[in-house]
């Protein structure tokens, strides 16, 4: 009996030391989860090893990639296929992202959207709830990897023109189509463009056009449209922007869908240009930062997504406008200051947050016209303004935007 105890009692010591040899099994995601929000929690909780699992191997770049960290962005300037120790290279560069809320979504079967500063915009890829691929939205060797901006950081850098083609489009669509358009079925087009150093642009393409016929219409439409240099601690670079442009603009769509592309291929590798910054990548990063080493002292997180306000483009606010003319012009004064100056145009922008009902919370002068009476007038015609609360998945959430204001003076020939 006591043979049969002592053997019973080994059996019990033995099973806890076989179950602590044995490696933790950890599921992988649901194929049908959401990978790009996985990810961004997992940035935002600087949980290194749940970045790791996130990532499949290999996981495939056929753009080069852009991080505020230039040793990151050194390491991962060229396509490539990312293996093993590499990709926890890649996983500690994602790290040190600064996550916001992204404005829209992927139309692409296990595609996903991040968002990150100062502005970037990353497009993913997965399968089996583990990324496969990275890179910028629709790129073509031609975009030289030049990082994708959201909307809301290619609109700070409007100089001239508008998201809102009404007036030109009006004239350009024969009538039956202006009609159809305005009475039934909106039409919108998907337009890539690029911007140099200068702001200047380099390219301009029709992704995306519905109808398809109406493409050439949208892009002869943004003919007027200039821009400033994007710019990152004070070093220009070039960057590219997808825009989504309706007709009527009071239609555009509450959440944008990007268009779906097909995984790019080896003949797709796109680089990043080879210009004046030599083997140092893409200038604005910083060097030496975080990649190949430990966080220390990890950022606190940031407050839950609920609290922070969603940037969305102005397009999309002015259905909910209940109260407030979109237009101000200039008093008579400023009139005749803008006139004297020899200038034509004054152009201003200002970022304006609504909170949940709808009310405005907060307005910040981004760009000013160059008439501080003129800057006092916008801010103060737009206190006057309301709109309906913006809705998410049946919840009312806050939101901001850029608008931008552009007054011609009507004595232009």
């Amino acid at each position: 009996m006591n043979r049969v105890a002592a053997l019973l009692a080994s059996l019990v010591l033995a099973v806890p030391a076989l179950v602590a040899a044995k490696p933790m099994y950890r599921p992988p995601p649901r194929p049908d989860s959401d990978v790009g929000g996985q990810l961004g929690e997992a940035i935002r909780k600087r949980d290194l090893r749940r970045i790791t699992d996130l990532l499949r191997d290999p996981v495939t770049t056929t753009t080069a990639m852009w991080f505020p960290d230039a040793a990151c962005t050194r390491r991962f300037a060229k396509p490539a296929t990312i293996r093993g120790r590499e990709l926890t290279a890649l996983a500690r560069c994602l790290l040190g992202l600064e996550v916001v809320s992204s404005t829209r979504v992927s139309g692409t079967a296990g595609g996903a959207i991040i968002t990150y500063e100062p502005g970037i915009e990353v497009y993913l890829n997965a399968a089996a709830g583990r990324i496969r691929y990275i890179g910028f939205e629709h790129a073509r060797p031609d975009d030289r990897g030049m990082p994708t901006l959201t909307v809301q950081a290619f609109e700070q850098l409007r100089k001239t023109g508008s998201t809102s083609l009404d007036t030109v489009l009006d004239a350009a669509l024969d009538p039956d189509t202006a009609r159809r358009a305005r009475e039934s079925s909106p039409a919108s087009a998907w337009i890539k463009l690029c911007l140099d150093k200068t702001g200047a642009i380099t390219s301009k393409r029709v992704v995306q056009a519905t109808p398809v016929a109406l493409g050439r219409a949208f892009e002869t439409a943004i003919a007027d449209w200039t821009f400033k240099p994007f710019v990152h601690r004070k070093v220009p670079m070039a960057a590219c922007s997808l825009s989504l442009l309706t007709y009527p603009a009071a239609k555009a769509p509450p959440v944008e869908h990007l268009p779906s592309e097909a995984l790019p291929t080896a003949d797709d590798l796109v680089g990043f240009e080879d210009d004046d910054e030599g083997e140092d990548g893409v200038a604005g990063g910083v060097v030496g930062g975080i990649y190949g080493g430990s966080i220390t002292r990890p950022p606190p997180p940031p407050p839950p997504p609920s609290l922070i306000p969603m940037n969305v483009p102005p397009t999309m606010l002015e259905a909910n406008r209940i109260r407030g003319i979109r237009v101000i012009v200039p008093d008579a004064r400023t009139i005749t200051a803008i006139e004297s100056s020899g200038r034509t145009t004054a152009v201003a922008a200002i970022k304006m947050c609504l909170d949940d009902t709808g009310m405005i919370s907060s307005l910040k002068l981004l760009k000013s016209s160059g008439f501080p009476d003129y800057d006092r007038k916008l801010e103060t015609g737009m206190r006057t303004w309301a709109f309906r609360p913006y809705v998410i998945n049946g919840r009312n959430v806050p939101v901001c935007t850029a608008v931008t204001f552009v007054y011609k003076s009507s004595t232009v020939p």
